[in-house]
């Protein structure tokens, strides 16, 4: 295992990835143009392009102990088993930022085009197609990077897959 260097803002994601997701070459990504770490937003937030922590809800007795985290309110969870969310739960709420089910992970230059990580039936990650060869993902705390589609295959991620996408928005300027 390598040590890194601690001033460097992208350590305990090389970490994490060194130590995780065998098939990504820390040293081949380009880390100056990966995002700083930071709490505020997740890879479901970084995916769909709505910077937030996106996270099922916590309720304990009636109480949401996590309301700092975004999800849609139409996506209903049960309250007694938040720790085993059904995938198809995600591909709803991801369907309230206007992404619809595809067949595959193939470039479209016309749609934004997600891939939600998954292992049996159970959400692991979900990352965003940003040019024909590669996806950027963000892992949780960490910073975000950019990877081939099969480099985060690990026992954490899984190995199984759902696609979707949505017609890329135009973005307006203003007068």
């Amino acid at each position: 295992m390598i040590i890194y260097d601690k001033s460097d803002i992208h350590h305990k994601a090389k970490q994490f990835l060194e130590q995780e997701c065998p098939y990504v070459k820390v040293k081949d990504i380009d880390w100056d143009n990966a995002s700083d770490p930071g709490d505020s937003y997740n890879c479901i937030g970084f995916a769909v392009g709505d910077m937030k922590w996106w996270a099922p809800p916590l309720v304990s007795g009636g109480v949401r102990l996590n309301p700092e985290h975004h999800w849609p309110e139409s996506v209903q969870v049960c309250e007694d088993d938040v720790d085993n969310v059904p995938l198809d739960l995600f591909i709803e709420a991801m369907k309230t930022a206007r992404f619809e089910n595809c067949k595959d992970g193939e470039w479209e230059g016309d749609y934004d085009k997600i891939t939600i990580y998954h292992d049996e039936e159970r959400f692991r990650h979900v990352a965003i197609h940003i040019s024909p060869s590669a996806w950027k993902s963000k892992l949780g705390l960490y910073s975000d990077f950019e990877h081939a589609p099969k480099s985060i295959d690990c026992q954490l991620y899984g190995s199984g897959r759902c696609f979707m996408r949505r017609t890329k928005q135009v973005k307006s300027s203003s007068p």
